[in-house]
């Protein structure tokens, strides 16, 4: 499937990595930014892999390893990355 992010979901990784650089440095804040995307990249071959979230139309991929999840909804021929949220944040709802 295509995978379509966001500008919401591109612009939380940006301060994803922006954030991470300067609490900690840029090499890290890289690392992350690399898992996540991984991550959501896994999503094109295997989008059912993530559970419903919230009982609704969209779905949440908890990347391993990492606080973040990766909030999705499937479309017709694509994956579409709607944002990326810290886990400790509070739970989004999509319609």
């Amino acid at each position: 499937m295509k995978l379509i992010v966001s500008p919401r979901a591109a612009r939380r990784l940006r301060e994803i990595q922006a954030h991470i650089a300067l609490e900690a440095n840029l090499h890290i804040a890289l690392g992350v930014v690399l898992r996540i995307r991984q991550s959501a990249e896994m999503l094109a071959d295997f989008p059912e892999i993530a559970p419903e979230w919230d009982g609704g139309p969209t779905r949440a991929l908890t990347v391993s390893g990492l606080p973040y999840r990766i909030h999705y909804r499937l479309k017709s021929e694509a994956v579409e990355i709607i944002t990326i949220a810290h886990t400790s944040r509070k739970p989004l709802r999509f319609v």
